[in-house]
């Protein structure tokens, strides 16, 4: 069936992208990240996880502008069925990374009960009330996010424009506690990523997770730029339903994260 005759039958096909193909090269990259942490590797694990890191974000950012064009579609049956497409996308989308975090945490708590003493000897103690304070920030800033996303569907948009930033700033108030916590590991007790596998472990999962977070905050300011443009309204707002699922899933599973590490 050609692109008229799909048109004509109210029927919705995408274009055809590369961006797919590049999508499952980084998060090819990705496992082997974690394959090269269960066998011992640290600096391949590193190497893979910062490569499968940057090629999953470029080719979603491409993958998203090519796809992601809320423009009025020719009848409100085509606008359903590609917003449709568009939430099965995001689905599936969080569901892959959901995996790839459940890996990491198999991985983690593997070792974790593994050894007789945990930490291992040679770690420092981590204090929790940095990361108690970034959580709650964290978590505030999900409400936040929550609150400019039903303003737009108000047609707040104004609101909805104060709200997004403030969650954009809040993300990075959370990613200065991250930095300035890692300082302190590695300043003043050398702790890093070589010390031991409770090392590799802790920058990993949270070098990981703030690597999410920082897309989050990519991902508000185009939502951001987009309401400044006048791009999105009421009825056709996907950019913001994306943005808004995807800062929640970042505060849940840092939440996990936070239970893991600093309180078990």
């Amino acid at each position: 069936m050609n692109e008229i005759t799909a048109r004509d039958h109210g029927i919705h096909l995408p274009p055809k992208s590369i961006w797919p193909l590049i999508l499952a090269l980084g998060i090819g990259f990705l496992t082997f990240g974690v394959i090269f942490i269960a066998s011992s590797r640290p600096i391949f694990a590193e190497l893979s996880f910062i490569v499968g890191g940057s090629v999953t974000v470029v080719s979603l950012m491409g993958w998203a502008h090519s796809v992601v064009k809320e423009k009025a579609e020719p009848g409100e049956e085509a606008r359903a069925v590609q917003q449709k497409d568009l939430l099965m996308f995001l689905k599936y989308f969080l569901i892959s990374e959901a995996a790839i975090f459940g890996a990491l945490f198999v991985h983690y708590y593997n070792n974790r009960f593994g050894q007789e003493y945990w930490p291992l000897a040679g770690s420092p103690e981590i204090h929790t009330t940095l990361p108690a304070v970034a959580t709650l920030i964290l978590m505030f800033s999900s409400l936040t996010c929550e609150i400019g996303h039903l303003a737009l569907k108000k047609g707040r948009r104004f609101r909805s424009k104060t709200f997004i930033l403030i969650t954009a700033v809040l993300g990075l108030i959370f990613l200065g506690f991250q930095g300035y916590e890692w300082g302190l590991l590695i300043n003043q007790y050398s702790f890093t990523a070589e010390t031991n596998i409770y090392g590799t472990l802790f920058y990993m999962l949270t070098g990981f997770h703030g690597l999410h977070v920082s897309v989050g905050i990519l991902f508000l300011i185009l939502v951001y730029g987009r309401l400044e443009m006048g791009q999105m309204d009421q009825k056709r707002h996907f950019s913001m339903i994306a943005a808004t699922w995807y800062w929640h899933f970042v505060d849940v599973i840092w939440i996990l994260l936070f239970f893991s590490i600093y309180l078990i």
